[in-house]
């Protein structure tokens, strides 16, 4: 996981920390001193992405709006996440090329994309 992937309010996991799951609250700094990103004084490395999983959606006020042999789809009445019971996916759709999809891994990475898409933090409900 790399600092510039990271944004407040991106839920991530410690490594060896007390409390391991947290939300960043504070920014990601540069310690000159020691040439390393800390968040709140700890260093980057000390923390790892949290897995996507279809709790962490439900988490974040998704509900499964359709379930198939194949896939199952998940929304939260403005995003739309597809999942294949193996990895998540978010359809960009366009008009030329019927469009492309991109896998989502992280936790942190939804966020981002929701933000990035709608302006809007995607919160825990």
């Amino acid at each position: 996981m790399k600092a510039n992937e990271l944004r407040i309010g991106n839920w991530i996991e410690g490594i060896k920390i007390e409390n391991p799951i947290r939300i960043i609250n504070d920014s990601i700094a540069y310690n000159y001193y020691n040439e390393r990103f800390e968040i709140d004084g700890i260093d980057i490395k000390y923390y790892k992405p949290i897995p996507l999983t279809k709790e962490w959606l439900k988490r974040f006020g998704f509900e499964k709006i359709n379930n198939s042999l194949t896939s199952r789809l998940y929304s939260n009445k403005v995003f739309e996440i597809m999942t294949d019971g193996v990895t998540f996916h978010f359809w960009i759709y366009d008009n030329c090329d019927g469009g492309f999809k991109l896998d989502i891994k992280h936790v942190h990475e939804l966020q981002n994309l929701y933000f990035a898409l709608t302006g809007e933090e995607l919160t825990l409900k």
